[in-house]
């Protein structure tokens, strides 16, 4: 059995669904990106401040090899993962209710999603990433 998620950005009138298989946003299929080099990945996480002491040096190291960091977008950066849109999602402090709809979602899209010591126990820490090889190379840097 798979577990279903839907996430509505009323903003933008996005809608991503997933039935544990497949995700979608509105009619179309969505997938991550088959990215593997640090250089080109595009990372997210809320705030810096935000993530475990432990985890802080990792992550700003990590922005500085990365194409893109960005900010502030909460959830939302969870589903552009799923779409392709970012590469990686980093966070601490989350409860299941802010993640637990956005799970399918992304593994749907093909992305990977576990804590940031690479379990299944997701939240308080989440670590999202667009496949498997860039997560493990994240595990490595954060662990």
């Amino acid at each position: 059995s798979h577990a279903i998620g839907a996430a509505c950005q009323p903003i933008t009138g996005d809608m991503f669904v997933s039935d544990g298989t497949t995700s979608w946003l509105g009619d179309t299929v969505i997938k991550t990106r088959s990215v593997a080099k640090i250089s080109e990945l595009r990372i997210a996480t809320t705030a810096v401040d935000l993530l475990d002491a432990p985890f802080q040096a990792p992550f700003t190291d990590l922005s500085r090899h990365v194409a893109i960091t960005r900010y502030g977008l909460d959830w939302y950066h969870y589903a552009l993962l799923a779409t392709g849109g970012f590469d990686a999602v980093i966070e601490c402090g989350l409860q299941p209710y802010d993640i637990a709809a956005l799970i399918p979602i992304i593994r749907g899209a093909g992305g990977i999603i576990t804590d940031i010591a690479g379990g299944d126990d997701i939240g308080p820490t989440v670590l999202a990433a667009a496949n498997p090889e860039v997560h493990a190379d994240l595990l490595r840097r954060f662990n």
